[in-house]
């Protein structure tokens, strides 16, 4: 008699925590649902944002205008100023230039040479794949400008390789 009051109260329970999972799980469904609709609808304002352009600052721009960056060759000589001349380019059109992904674009624009060779599967492969299809170094090369410049950094290698070879060489003696 108590085991069959134990399984019947047993199934009871069991009935329960089934229909509080339904619930949740259906809570879960449309809370996922309001979410993708909230992301079309930040997407929809970025584009917008991106487009907007002060019309105060536009008369400013007209009259005053930064230089263009100069190309990098892939020259170690070079580095350094593309890097400097980059900041502040974009410094000048940060209006234009509010996000990560524009100040990379902006700079791998002005890569020419053997550089291009190595930017330009990158680029088409940014350009071509949502963030959901594209490959991890892109994710991260493109996503932050900082590890965008880091990977340049490490590719192109130590800017200072015989003050740092000379360093070296004095912490040996």
């Amino acid at each position: 008699m108590i085991d069959k009051m134990k399984t019947k109260k047993t199934r009871v329970n069991l009935k329960a925590d089934k229909t509080q999972l339904f619930d949740e799980k259906n809570f879960l469904v449309v809370k996922r649902e309001e979410l993708r609709t909230e992301i079309v609808t930040l997407n929809i304002v970025n584009v917008l944002v991106r487009r907007y352009q002060d019309p105060l600052l536009r008369p400013t721009r007209d009259k005053f205008k930064a230089k263009r960056s100069l190309s990098f060759d892939g020259l170690k000589k070079n580095f350094q100023r593309f890097f400097i001349r980059t900041r502040y380019y974009q410094g000048f059109y940060q209006q234009s230039l509010s996000f990560d992904s524009d100040k990379i674009q902006n700079a791998i624009v002005n890569m020419v040479g053997d550089v291009s060779k190595w930017e330009e599967p990158l680029l088409r492969d940014f350009l071509k794949n949502n963030s959901d299809n594209q490959k991890k170094l892109i994710q991260s090369i493109f996503g932050r400008y900082k590890d965008f410049e880091t990977e340049l950094y490490a590719i192109f290698g130590d800017l200072n390789e015989k003050r740092t070879i000379g360093c070296k060489l004095t912490k040996l003696r």
